[in-house]
């Protein structure tokens, strides 16, 4: 229902940490290249797009996170032979 990976939360439950407030800003996996702010101007920008009818593929939004990438000084972990984020 939710989409959480069930070793996520095994890694929640079986954590040493009893607060829950402090368990449940655990984080788990590799650390984003791209920060918040720049995701969420991103995920804002295809947002609009779409209510305005303009057909972006996953492939047109990877192209347009690693300019974005490139534009802010971040492409040192993206794949400069693809040209795209991942």
């Amino acid at each position: 229902m939710f989409e959480v990976s069930r070793s996520t939360l095994k890694y929640k439950v079986n954590s040493k940490e009893r607060d829950i407030e402090k368990r449940s800003n655990i984080r788990v996996g590799r650390k984003p290249v791209m920060p918040y702010k720049l995701a969420e101007e991103l995920v804002t920008y295809y947002l609009t797009m779409k209510r305005k009818f303009f057909g972006l593929t996953e492939r047109s939004i990877k192209i347009m996170a690693f300019e974005l990438a490139i534009k802010n000084g971040l492409a040192r972990s993206l794949s400069v032979q693809q040209g795209r984020a991942g």
